[in-house]
């Protein structure tokens, strides 16, 4: 039981020396909470205009159409050469009589 006792003393004891010696620091703290607001409020502003200024300053994306040259027309082939004997078809009255 006396053990018990002892130990909630200690912690009490050490926690209030705790809370005294960190006391400043946490009204401190406490205080500039909404100079801390405000800063944070100008801080993102300002990231805000920078990013607007950089994306302003961003090209158009490319066409998605492609751009082809423009085609060469196909080679063409050579015009044969007519030459030869033309036999004619034999008519039905030259045709033999059986």
């Amino acid at each position: 039981m006396l053990n018990t006792v002892l130990a909630w003393t200690a912690l009490a004891v050490w926690s209030a020396a705790y809370g005294v010696f960190f006391a400043r620091d946490a009204r401190r703290w406490w205080r500039g909470r909404d100079q801390r607001k405000a800063e944070r409020a100008a801080q993102k502003a300002q990231a805000m205009a920078t990013y607007a200024a950089w994306a302003r300053n961003i090209p158009p994306p490319p066409s998605r159409v492609p751009v082809f040259p423009p085609r060469r027309p196909l080679p063409v082939p050579p015009a044969p050469r007519y030459g030869g004997n033309v036999v004619p078809f034999p008519r039905r009255a030259a045709r033999r009589q059986p």
